[in-house]
């Protein structure tokens, strides 16, 4: 059954193939059902090639079959649909097989999607009488090329109805002699066949669907992660190639960057050391520092410059070197801000003044300090997980800023307190520190899914250029890389072209006492090796059917050079190759060959 509704769906194809026929142009077609073996074959333009005596029987009806016609045999026959017309052509004497019966499909009476031709025009008569006497619950969609409505098995198909007839004319009792006509008409449930069909396509389709989205949930479920989901999906090779280009990225500017912050930094500091000495804060003690409070201060700053400095002279050949340790350089430039930011912290710290004494200016270095720590993490694009260390680094701080105004309030030295940061304050700076981290993790998942596209891009057009590579030759594949949207496809005339294909012989009997697999490893091997001949001799692959192999050359662009004699020669390599193969396996199969020379198109 389901072996006749294939055939259903060759056969129409066959008769809108041949109904393309003109004077100038016949068409001859050739059927055949049997049993094949399939598989990808060779190295050079590869294809799911079909092997088999199914094939060459087919061939040889189509050799046989006269014009205008799609001929097969009996074996055919018994799967062609009973609706379908059928005309026997008598007793036809084919190569390797004798005296067979053909039979050919007789258009004329084809049926269109389960009416025959003659039957289209009463459907649409019908329809018109119907159309306003049956519920919408008794119709059904027609499939397409169908210009009617096909119905339940309450409808009818009257042929002597009127189009356009009015519905006040008909009565219930004419409605149901009319119904119980139409069931005449259906031809044993031709269209109760289509629209089962029809149903039964539409149950798969839901099916396939309902298992797609399935599929896709699981997909999603798996890959959902709650931090870096673009990073699922990530191999070694691409993580090594994304850190790369990351990196890269981060280095361009990291010249500009850095002596952007050391010019900041050398302004601060000199207006918070003229600050200072307008204050004479030096003079006072510190909790911890004690009376030290310049000197300390000078050294964190002059530590701060020495390292952005440094960095920024020899950013140049960072940028080489992060190149070939992207890793350690992300870990030496993180390593260096933790230690910039802990010597700012503590040039800000021995900036504090007692708060009695002070009032509004106590709030001056920790507005500084609090600006200068989110700058600071800010003026790279680390990753996120680097990006995240800025955290506890920030609540550090944060905890031995309290930690140390009790000490200060415990101690005796009540009139030297450090400037106390409000509640505020403090919520402000965690959420900075947090809104960093964040910004960092958008900003790595966003070059992630940059990257995974880019890459998923990159593979999806080597792969389109390898089929192109393989499917045509290299000069017309540039030729067509140089088109402009709308340009209409080359073509080409060669005058000295030579052609060379061969044929295995003895081929399909061997081939029927093998397994499919091996059917398809045994011509797989054999024409890797014609494949191989073909390139080191500069010669075009133009084909295969089936066990043949088509190859030849011509002037450019087909080939870079034509040489006549290559192809003598590539003619004579695939025979040793054969006969090679055929020692080494002992099996029972030689290779002929034949060469042309002649005008072609391509």
């Amino acid at each position: 059954r389901g072996h006749e509704v294939l055939l259903e769906r060759i056969l129409r194809a066959g008769a809108c193939m041949l109904q393309l026929e003109t004077e100038e142009v016949r068409l001859r077609m050739g059927l055949h059902t049997g049993p094949v073996v399939a598989g990808i074959i060779a190295t050079k333009l590869p294809r799911y090639r079909l092997f088999g005596d199914t094939m060459n029987t087919a061939a040889r009806y189509m050799q046989k079959c006269p014009c205008g016609k799609l001929q097969f045999g009996p074996e055919t026959l018994q799967y062609v649909p009973k609706h379908f017309g059928t005309c026997p052509l008598g007793n036809v004497a084919m190569k390797g097989k004798g005296v067979v019966t053909a039979y050919a499909l007789d258009c004329e009476a084809l049926p269109v999607r389960g009416l025959t031709l003659q039957g289209v025009a009463q459907v649409i008569r019908a329809v018109c009488v119907l159309k306003r006497h049956v519920q919408p619950r008794d119709r059904c969609i027609g499939p397409p090329g169908l210009i009617a409505e096909v119905f339940t098995s309450d409808a009818y198909i009257d042929a002597d109805a009127p189009p356009r007839r009015p519905a006040t004319d008909i009565g219930g009792e004419r409605l149901a002699a009319i119904r119980q006509r139409g069931r005449a008409h259906l031809c044993g449930g031709i269209v109760g066949r289509t629209w089962r069909s029809n149903r039964i396509a539409a149950k798969n389709a839901l099916h396939f669907r309902k298992v797609l989205e399935e599929v896709n949930k699981n997909e999603s479920s798996t890959a959902k992660r709650w931090w870096l989901s673009q990073r699922a999906g990530f191999t070694q090779e691409m993580e090594a190639a994304w850190l790369r280009e990351y990196y890269d990225s981060l280095c361009k500017k990291l010249t500009t960057r850095l002596g952007r912050q050391s010019i900041l930094m050398l302004v601060l500091t000199a207006v918070e050391g003229a600050y200072c000495f307008e204050t004479r804060i030096y003079h006072k003690s510190h909790w911890l520092f004690f009376k030290y409070r310049l000197p300390v201060f000078l050294a964190c700053r002059t530590a701060s410059l020495l390292l952005t400095m440094t960095w920024w002279h020899f950013s140049a050949g960072f940028r080489s070197w992060t190149e070939r340790h992207p890793s350690r350089g992300e870990l030496l430039m993180l390593v260096t801000h933790w230690i910039l930011l802990v010597f700012m912290f503590v040039s800000y710290d021995v900036l504090s003044v007692p708060e009695r004494d002070w009032g509004i200016k106590r709030h001056f270095c920790t507005l500084n300090s609090m600006t200068m720590f989110c700058f600071i993490s800010r003026n790279h694009r680390f990753r996120f997980l680097p990006a995240l260390t800025f955290v506890p680094l920030g609540l550090m701080l944060l905890f031995l800023e309290h930690l140390k105004e009790r000490i200060t309030k415990e101690s005796e030295f009540v009139n030297f307190t450090h400037d106390v940061i409000p509640l505020h304050g403090k919520l402000l700076f965690v959420f900075n520190i947090v809104l960093t981290a964040i910004l960092a993790h958008e900003e790595e998942q966003g070059s992630r899914a940059r990257f995974k596209c880019l890459h998923e891009w990159t593979i999806t057009k080597d792969r389109a250029e390898g089929v192109l590579n393989n499917l045509m030759p290299p000069l017309v594949v540039e030729e067509l890389r140089a088109l402009s949207l709308g340009d209409s496809l080359p073509s080409h005339q060669y005058r000295h072209v030579t052609i060379v294909q061969s044929d295995l012989c003895g081929f399909t009997a061997f081939a029927s006492t093998l397994k499919p697999q091996e059917v398809v490893q045994v011509i797989s091997v054999l024409f890797s090796r014609f494949d191989a001949a073909c390139s080191n001799r500069g010669i075009y692959k133009v084909e295969t059917v089936g066990d043949a192999y088509v190859a030849g050359m011509a002037e450019k662009p087909l080939t870079l050079r034509n040489s006549p004699v290559d192809v003598l020669l590539f003619g004579l390599d695939m025979i040793a190759a054969v006969q090679e193969w055929t020692r080494q396996s002992h099996c029972d199969i030689t290779c002929r060959v034949g060469v042309h020379y002649g005008g072609g198109l391509g």
